[in-house]
């Protein structure tokens, strides 16, 4: 056993899958650099706009404070020989003629013979948007005249906008070039230019005068305008006041040393000093004018001359916020002169790269494993809503919720130098080659492929109307090559993702471009826990998805991104607990069908944060016992109720009738059943056998035992309708001989109810035990049915059942949850007794026993006490010994108890059945098995099964269980592939959309598997959930069951006339293997168009990929055709069929280039419909860097027929065609749309990069170009970036004419190759190269086996074939995925090499398509593996023997006989996991080599401390030394007399155990163990012969006392009277004195304070016997003679009933036997043995005063007294008064015939039934009959006529 840990209950199961679309999107916080201070840092974390506030001091009566950034550098302060003495000296001597100069990286700018630095240019943040934000420099940076020439102007043609943008002579009217000398290339570099937005700027009119502003432009540098500094809300946002003459401090602006220095003055005017004027970029109030702001802060429009005057330059701009590492956070300025500056930093450029870079610098610098962070939140509990049923409050569910996205795993990245980009894929194997994408190298087109596909999915799925079942078939395509993660999103997910993203670094900076993240997911969970009104009743909780939303990726800093997510997630919600007879052996069933609404917001700091939780559900209990109904709740519809975070008050569902469930009133089922209708409409796989039975007990509890040569023997409860209500339930049985199924029959019917079989069967005999009561009266109540069951056993041989056996006693308790089993002649049985009779165990405490039934004598093995509710008894012999499992726990946690002997052994888990000597539970770790006798423990599967069924034969072993899905439950089932080891996928075996209450299934000799299944059909009506009930028996010996699924297709092989390979994956869902089946496609009306078949081997359970090829029609349109897949004799053909639409409409951009002179330049392409559906309302758009980026231009292009193209052409602006000379230029992202839908949209999109002029002078129309072989192209130059080329000659060469030609820019393709053609003039070339094809290009390749099998050792050869046919390179390649278990050689021999499964590839060398084919290897017959055992290296000793057994044996590890110099050994590894000496190991489906491991150091040893309180012994004892690793096991024993009391392991109790073992000991522990002693039996009751008497004084009354229990260990009792002067009392015999009442009571001396007592009357009337004292009825004392002697006083005298010697079981009276009281000398009729009832029936002595009493103990037993039998006092004429006790019932006939001295009858009885004729005839005339007060008007009727005279009061 496992050190001690929390049991957690909860376990995981099978879940629907689901696709997630991480839709990648630049969402960026910025950050400081690394070395920034914390408080910075925060700060830069979330950039603010603006912060405005009143401030009456100011003039502009507010204050505004600006974030602030570093970004660019640009000249400013002067170096001085004060500032910086050693830069002064060494500029003046080194560099002090030479203009400007670059001096460790930094620009210093020489100005009348001063040097002023670059700086860090310190911006304003005037606004933020998402990842944009508008900046303002703080100061003026420059000193110039708005235009060079004195004319009219607009910001458009100005010199203003040429410098600061770099723009050449063409783009204004003064004719100046700034292409060269600018402030845009003097202030940034080309990284940070790219990081410059391109903004639309606005020219609008000037406000007041109306001016022309002139034309929109798109510049990357520009001036504000006067409304963005005043007049509108948007220059209020920025922080400027809105009115314009208002003196604002916010517009106020200072200048720069260097701008002073080139001529910028300052106001000298008090208050303005410093203060600069600055240019806007509006109109004046005359066209040669323009704005500026004055010294005080005003907006002027007059006396603003555009070439006169030179005001200050503050340059605004766009920054992308994503290049987070090209700026820093410069701290706060106010327009009040507040500044809380930060130091410049030393900005990190670790994404700037350059355009030569190589692609390992750039997957560096991307970091990929740092790329995408990882989401973790601690788990938290989310608990259900709470309903209260019998009284019990409880939480429907509670589960584990978390937060754990793992998408940072499995990231890798590739570069593609050439269009410099980077491509990232998320979740994948780790792919081979170098990091450069390379034309023609395997990896790279492998890498290359997978992209795409990647790519294609993403697209489809984020936004785009596609087809998502086509979508999700392409993603099951991906699956072999991605690796599975295990995380969660509120609830656990087992998931695999494919993902990419997409950098570009054209730039100069890595930027994010596009990409995202599919995530196919299992998310899941399934908990089990006990339902608290009834404890012994597990459940299951299970959650499955229903989910289809979208995540993001927002960017942290410089490369990292966290997952965002805003989402809805509906998960379906059930609870079903169809334990049925199954295990519980009592029927409690809650059913929950709703969803489970997960909201997911992301990011968060917490799990509360990014995490709520909500229930809508319908939610329904029931429960029966033995045919009456129990607790039940519901059904009740709840709505979207809050369960996290939590409410403020927690949410309760409480029904009426449930509040408080009273087991004494519990009503009997109704039998409509029996005439209800019921469907037969099972869709299950099977070969039905031919039994069915409906209108039966809903509650059959069947059983169904296997036996030799192929029969089944089934039994269950029925109730056939012939007897009464109470007794209604039948045990039945019916035989199948293999051929028939016999009639049902009963077993040893006595007219009681019958309920709960167990059943053992050896394949020869049928052992039952099940639970049986006596015929019950009809008005009978639960708890006395109950009371009388006792368990039965049956034994079926030779075709028929033996005498019924009772095994219990005669008692009241009731047996339950029985279990049976049996060796050679002994049978062994198991039950639970209650103490209360509960049979859910809510209340009372429980006791386990296990009797063994043995040579004709029966012997108690086990008698357990459970503290909790006790479920699942499993008894079985194991070598020899009785061996016990069971369950006991609370709503929290669950143990599993195996008991052997005085071995004890316990295990956290739930659900434990014992097979064949291993006993199986689910466990944390899925399905676990332990081998009870090697002490073996191992995980057959990580899901769990909840009510599993394990069966085998030796050979077959499979798992059955049942699935849940809302109310509804399905039977499936798991397999064992001994050839492979292997545990398959849950096979669905029924599909009756009906709820199973419970089932049974056998296995057969040929490992066929059949069931007894309980189906129940749903019920609509609002009274309850489930409806009748259908008992069949179904085979599933020989089922076949496939079901198609994930249907896809290549679009790119979609070709009139040709092929199409539809590719799809075939599950076999029946019960034996499938070697061929059939393949039909059908059209969209269900016709047949094709056949085939496919040779396959697919075991149960599995799935393998396939393909069949569709032949598209020669005129091929949009069209839907269905693939329908299935075996010989398959019947269930529901899910044989899939669908898919054929024909999509595709649009790809294609053929783009430039076309233009110097800036006049417009991008040409064409947007292609590749299509077979015209793409309606098409338009092309242009935007900036990629689809999230500024639009750029855009084009409407109408219709685009299929098969079909468009041409465009839009006008780029200017800012676009400027490159900075370092980088490799600017990026634009052609997207097409429209209306059709497509099932591609990844080709919808291309990126254009444009070069610098330097780079690119001339544009060719092709960069690349595919010819056939005598094809001719056309060649031309369409745009020269330099002008003084165009009139230039044009040089054109090919680098291999044999394969094309080039003559003036005309092509001729020759022969099949790849050759570049060049078009030079001078020194300036523009090339593209031309691939000639020898043929078709390959579109696809398919395989023609996609799943084989065979043997270790065994060679097959696959066969492949490319598509088209007729494709130009042919060749291929073979790879698999794990050579060890299958290699391929190059023509495509598959040879087995080791049990498991491998992955064959074929991919072909051109395109790199691929196929797959599953390659399963099994082991051959008889086959053997070796483990041998090795030292290591530099080690010496001898050679453990090698073990040689058979696959699945559990072998025992050697000692080691290695020594390794200064080393010390610690344990064997198997390469995967380590072992130490003598562990048990199950040898592997291979050879495994077992090498020592050895230590520097000593195997640290622990000390365990055992000790024992007085009463035993615990062995070893005192301080044990164990190895770490190692374990210890320790037997606690008690003393005779003593009993095992608790046993603490490190200071906690584990219960009362036997036995403890400390597993895999890590540290020291402690173990104590207490005693105690075993008490003798105390005394439960003391019955009195009298509970109250009249006496006279002077009289006596000997009183006895009967002690209960009669074995207990001290009877003597003790005699007090409450009033000594009234009477007196002696060894019981009491004395009246005086006149007067008081109390004789007897009280027990063994300290169990038990007490009884008679109240004494005593009289000075002699005549007072007729008269009552006080208002109590009385009994009189017998007449007595004066002078009669006394009887003699005893003092040994032992309690009436107790007798002298020990009764043995043999002295219990029977029921219908006669016992006389020895102390009262009555005589009583034992009624029932079980509720215990007697009837008194005459007395040997005739008193004259008799008391009925109400309990009577004889021999040893108590009885109720619950009648008086007919005659009991005839002819008595001596009795004068009778008392009737409490319990009585009955009178019978004549029972006081002729008693005529009889005057009086006290009826003290509320519960009397029945009066016999003539029972009170003759007694006295006048005689007084009293009755309870309650009860007089109904006795008076019952009394009436019974033979008294007609004085004779009732009263």
């Amino acid at each position: 056993m496992k050190e001690k840990q929390k049991n957690k209950s909860t376990c995981f199961r099978r879940a629907l899958s689901l696709m997630l679309a991480f839709a990648l999107a630049i969402g960026w916080v910025p950050q400081k650099a690394v070395e920034a201070k914390a408080e910075t840092a925060a700060r830069a974390a979330l950039l603010a706009n603006p912060r405005r506030e009143e401030e009456f001091s100011m003039q502009a009566r507010q204050k505004t404070t600006w974030d602030c950034v570093y970004f660019g550098h640009y000249p400013q302060s002067e170096v001085t020989v004060g500032s910086n003495p050693s830069l002064y000296y060494r500029l003046e001597q080194e560099y002090w003629g030479k203009g400007d100069v670059f001096l460790d990286g930094v620009r210093y700018r020489k100005v009348n013979g001063k040097f002023y630095a670059g700086d860090p240019i310190k911006w304003r943040v005037l606004s933020t948007d998402g990842n944009t934000a508008l900046l303002l420099s703080d100061v003026a940076l420059d000193y110039k005249t708005y235009h060079s020439s004195s004319t009219s102007v607009t910001w458009e043609k100005s010199t203003m906008r040429s410098w600061l943008n770099g723009y050449d002579s063409t783009s204004n009217s003064a004719g100046a070039n700034y292409s060269v000398s600018n402030f845009i290339d003097t202030a940034f570099t080309g990284a940070e230019q790219a990081a410059i937005r391109n903004t639309a700027v606005k020219n609008k009119n000037n406000i007041s005068y109306g001016t022309n502003g002139g034309n929109d432009t798109i510049d990357k540098l520009f001036l504000l305008s006067e409304s963005e500094t005043g007049v509108t809300d948007e220059a209020a946002g920025y922080g400027f006041v809105k009115n314009q003459s208002t003196y604002d401090e916010a517009r106020r602006c200072q200048s720069s040393a260097y701008a002073k220095a080139v001529g910028l003055s300052g106001s000298t005017n008090t208050g303005y000093e410093g203060n600069v004027r600055w240019w806007l970029r509006s109109p004046g109030n005359r066209t040669d004018y323009a704005c500026y702001v004055d010294y005080a802060g005003q907006v002027y429009r007059n006396y603003s001359s555009v070439v006169n005057n030179s005001y200050g330059v503050r340059v605004a701009l766009n920054l992308d916020l994503s290049s987070s590492n090209l700026y820093s956070y410069a701290g706060t300025v106010s327009s009040s002169g507040e500044n809380n500056p930060t130091d410049a930093e030393n900005i990190q450029m670790s994404l700037s790269v350059s355009k030569d870079a190589t692609a390992e610098e750039i997957v560096q610098k991307i970091n990929p494993g740092q790329l995408i962070n990882n989401i973790s939140f601690p788990s938290e509990k989310i608990e259900g809503p709470t309903v209260k049923i019998a009284g019990k409050s409880f939480s429907l569910f509670s589960l584990d919720a978390s937060m754990n996205v793992k998408l940072g795993q499995n990231v890798q990245a590739k570069v593609d130098t050439n269009k410099k980009v980077v491509q990232v894929l998320v979740g994948f194997d780790k792919f081979e080659g170098s990091a450069q994408i390379e034309s023609g190298v395997n990896s790279s087109a492998y890498w290359s492929e997978s992209y795409r596909q990647v790519k294609e999915l993403y697209i489809g799925v984020t936004g785009k109307q596609v087809d998502s079942t086509a979508l999700w078939n392409k993603f099951s395509k991906l699956r072999g090559k991605l690796k599975k993660m295990d995380g969660s999103i509120g609830i656990s997910a087992s998931a695999s993702a494919a993902g990419y993203m997409e950098f570009s670094y054209a730039s100069g900076e890595i930027k994010f471009a596009e990409g995202g993240v599919i995530l196919e997911a299992a998310l899941g969970t399934e908990q089990t826990y006990h339902l608290p009104p009834c404890p012994a009743v597990y459940i299951t909780f299970g959650l499955e998805t229903d989910f289809n939303g979208t995540v993001k990726l927002v960017r942290n800093g410089v490369m990292n991104y966290s997952p965002a997510m805003n989402a809805q997630i509906g998960v379906g919600a059930s609870i079903g607990a169809g334990v049925g007879s199954n295990k519980l052996k009592t029927y409690a069933e809650i059913g929950m069908s709703g969803k489970l609404n997960l909201g997911v917001k992301l990011p968060a700091a917490s799990l509360s944060e990014s995490l709520t939780a909500g229930l809508t559900a319908d939610v329904y209990m029931e429960s029966k016992v033995f045919g009456f109904n129990g607790p039940s709740y519901g059904p009740e519809r709840f709505a979207n109720v809050r369960l996290y975070p939590k409410a403020g008050r927690k949410l309760r569902l409480a029904g009426e009738e449930a509040e408080a469930f009273d087991w004494e009133k519990a009503k009997l089922l109704e039998r409509d059943y029996l005439s209800a209708p019921c469907a037969l409409n099972s869709k299950a796989v099977t070969e039905y056998c031919g039994f069915a039975k409906k209108n039966l007990y809903p509650y059959n509890a069947p059983q169904l035992a296997g036996l030799s040569n192929g029969r089944k023997l089934l039994l269950w409860i029925d109730d056939l309708g012939e007897k009464s209500g109470i007794n209604k339930t039948s045990l039945m049985y019916a035989l199948y001989d293999g051929a028939d199924w016999s009639e049902p029959q009963t077993v040893a019917e006595t007219g009681g109810a019958n309920d709960y079989p167990a059943v053992y069967s050896n394949g020869e005999k049928v052992f039952v035990v099940w639970q049986k009561a006596k015929q019950m009266p009809e008005d009978a109540s639960l708890t006395e049915l109950l009371s009388g069951v006792e368990l039965y056993l049956a034994v079926w041989e030779n075709g028929a059942f033996g005498e019924a056996v009772k095994l219990t006693d005669e008692n009241e308790a009731y047996e339950m949850l029985q279990s049976v089993t049996a060796q050679e002649q002994a049978i062994a049985a198991a039950w639970v007794e209650n103490s209360e009779n509960d049979p859910f165990q809510a209340s009372g405490t429980n006791v386990i026993r296990v009797k063994e039934y043995k040579d004709e004598s029966v012997k108690e093995q086990m008698a357990i006490p459970a503290p909790d509710s006790v479920a699942n008894l499993n008894l079985s012999y194991i070598n020899g010994k009785l061996t016990l499992a069971y369950e006991s726990g609370d709503m929290e946690n669950s143990i599993v108890y195996l008991v052997q002997g005085s071995r004890k052994k316990q295990f956290e888990g739930s659900n434990a059945q014992l097979l064949n000597g291993v006993l199986y539970f689910d466990s944390e770790e899925g399905l676990t098995a332990y081998d009870v006798a090697a002490g073996f423990r191992e995980t057959l599967f990580t899901e769990n099964t909840g009510d599993f069924t394990v069966v085998g034969n030796g050979e077959e072993q499979a798992v059955a269980a049942t699935v849940y899905d809302g109310f509804q439950s399905e039977l499936c089932v798991r397999l064992f592939d001994r050839d492979t080891g292997k545990w398959s996928e849950p096979i669905t075996l029924t599909d009756e959309d009906r709820y199973i209450r419970d089932y049974s299934v056998c296995m057969a000799e040929d490992g066929g598997l059949s069931a007894a299944v309980n189906f129940v059909e749903i019920s609509e009506e609002n009274s309850g959930v489930y409806g009748a009930a259908e008992l069949r028996v179904l085979d599933f010996g020989e089922s076949r069951d496939l079901k198609i699924s994930g249907l896809s297709y290549e679009e790119a092989l979609v070709a009139p006339g040709g092929l199409l390979p539809l590719a799809f994956t075939v599950t076999n869902n029946g019960m034996e293997k499938v070697t061929e089946f059939q393949v039909e496609i059908l059209d969209e009306a269900g016709s047949l168009l094709q056949s085939g078949k496919v040779n396959c081997e697919i075991a149960p359970g599995e799935s393998i990929e396939t393909s069949c090829g569709y032949q598209v029609p020669e005129v091929c349109a949009r069209h839907k055709i269905k693939v329908k897949a299935y075996a010989k004799q398959e019947t269930k053909l529901s899910d044989n069929t899939a669908e898919t639409e054929i024909g999509y409409a595709d649009l790809l951009v294609s053929g783009m280039y430039l076309s233009g002179n110097g800036s006049q330049v417009r991008l040409k392409g064409q947007i292609q419909n590749a299509g077979y559906e015209a793409a309606e309302d098409v338009v092309v758009t242009v935007y900036e860097s990629n689809a999230e980026g500024t639009v750029v231009a855009s084009a409407e292009l109408g219709t685009i027929e299929a098969q079909k193209s468009g041409a465009f052409e839009l006008t780029i602006p200017e800012a676009y065609m400027r490159v900075h000379s370092e980088i490799s230029g600017n990026v634009l992202h052609v997207a097409a749309e429209s209306k059709a839908e497509e099932l591609n949209y990844a080709n919808n999109a291309a990126q254009y990069l444009i070069q610098s002029s330097a780079d690119e002078p001339l544009t060719l129309n092709y960069q690349e170009l595919a010819m056939n072989p005598g094809e001719t192209k056309e060649l031309e130059i369409t745009c020269f970036r330099q002008s003084d080329l165009q009139s230039q000659t044009v040089v054109w060469s090919s680098s291999d004419e044999a394969v094309v030609t080039v003559e003036d820019g005309t092509l001729h393709a020759a022969e099949s190759g790849t050759a570049v053609v060049t078009a030079q003039i001078g020194e300036r070339k523009a090339s593209c190269t031309v691939r000639v094809l020898a043929g078709p290009s390959v579109a696809g390749v398919c395989m023609e086996e996609t799943g084989v099998r065979i043997l270790m050792g065994e060679s097959r050869r696959l066969s492949a074939f490319v598509l088209p046919a007729n494709a130009a390179n042919q060749k291929v390649t073979w790879e698999t995925s794990d050579p060890e278990v299958a290699s391929v050689s190059a023509d495509g021999t598959v040879q087995g090499g080791s049990v498991g499964t491998a992955f064959v590839t074929v991919r072909t060398e051109d395109g790199n398509k691929s196929a797959l084919c599953q390659v399963t290897v099994v082991q051959g017959e008889n086959q053997t593996y070796t483990a041998s055992f090795t030292g290591g290296e530099n080690t010496s000793g001898e050679k453990p023997g090698s073990i040689t057994q058979e696959a699945g044996t559990l072998i025992t590890l050697p000692k080691n006989t290695y020594q390794k110099a200064g080393l010390y050994f610690v344990g064997w590894s198997d390469g995967e996991n380590s072992y130490q000496e003598g562990a048990a190991y199950r040898m592997p489906y291979r050879d495994v080599v077992f090498t020592a491991l050895w230590n520097e150091e000593a195997i640290p040893e622990h000390i365990i401390f055992a000790s024992v309180d007085e009463g035993g012994s615990v062995a070893p004892e005192g301080e044990i030394s164990v190895r770490q690793g190692g374990e210890q096991t320790f037997t606690i024993l008690p003393d005779e007399g003593y009993t095992i009391g608790d046993v603490r392991v490190d200071g906690e109790s584990i219960g009362s155990v036997a036995e403890y073992t400390f597993d895999n000991v890590s540290g020291g522990h402690t173990l104590e163990a207490s005693f105690n002693r075993i008490p003798g039996v105390k005394v439960s009751e003391i019955l009195l012969s009298e509970d109250e008497y009249t006496l006279k004084k002077g009289e006596t009354l000997p009183l006895t006392a009967a002690v209960l229990p009669e074995d207990a260990e001290e009877k003597t009792v003790v005699w007090t009277s409450g009033n000594e002067a009234i009477a007196s009392v002696k060894n019981g015999t009491v004395t009246a004195l005086s006149a007067g009442t008081t109390v004789i009571a007897a009280e027990s001396t063994d300290g169990s304070e038990v007490r009884a007592s008679c109240t004494i009357h005593v009289t000075e009337d002699p005549d007072s016997e007729d008269k009552d004292p006080g208002d109590t009825d009385q009994e009189e004392k017998p007449e007595q003679k004066p002078s009669e002697e006394k009887p003699e006083e005893k003092t040994d005298q032992k309690p009436s009933g107790t007798g002298q010697e020990q009764h043995t079981v043999d002295d219990t009276p029977g029921a219908g036997d006669t016992v006389t009281d020895e102390q009262t000398s009555a005589v009583y009729k034992i009624r029932n043995l079980s509720p215990a009832e007697a009837e008194y029936v005459s007395s040997t002595k005739k008193g004259t005063n008799v008391k009925v009493p109400d309990f009577v103990v004889l021999n040893g037993k108590k009885f109720s007294v619950t009648g008086i039998a007919k005659s009991a006092f005839a002819g008595n004429k001596k009795l004068k008064s009778v008392i009737i006790g409490k319990k009585v019932k009955t009178i019978g006939a004549k029972a006081f015939y002729g008693c005529k001295a009889l005057k009086k009858i006290t009826i003290k009885s509320t519960v009397l039934k029945k009066v016999g004729k003539n029972a009170l005839k003759g007694i006295y005339k006048n005689a007084k009959i009293k009755a309870p007060k309650k009860k007089i008007k109904a006795y008076r009727k019952l009394l009436k006529k019974k033979g008294q005279g007609k004085n004779v009061k009732i009263q």
